[in-house]
């Protein structure tokens, strides 16, 4: 009995193992291939940024009071542009 259930562990391990390294079946290798297709670094345009005030004064809601608050513009260059509390 103890050499059929070792049987049976080995039979396990090695069709576990053969299926495990198969290689990917054709049409999916192709479909990886056209996922990479064009290959473009984006370039930031901050445009937008130059038309912005240098401050600003916006209304929040704390714990449903509304509050108003001065908020600053900070420019990263080509990068991006937030306003944030000056505070």
């Amino acid at each position: 009995m103890s050499l059929n259930f070792i049987k049976v562990v080995i039979t396990t391990i090695l069709l576990s193992v053969t299926t495990a390294c198969t290689t990917a079946p054709q049409n999916q290798a192709s479909l990886e291939k056209n996922l990479i297709t064009d290959q473009k670094i984006p370039t930031a345009n901050n445009q937008s940024a130059t038309n912005r005030p240098p401050k600003k004064t916006a209304t929040i809601s704390v714990e449903g009071e509304k509050t108003t608050v001065d908020l600053k513009l900070y420019q990263a260059p080509n990068l991006f542009s937030i306003y944030f509390p000056e505070k």
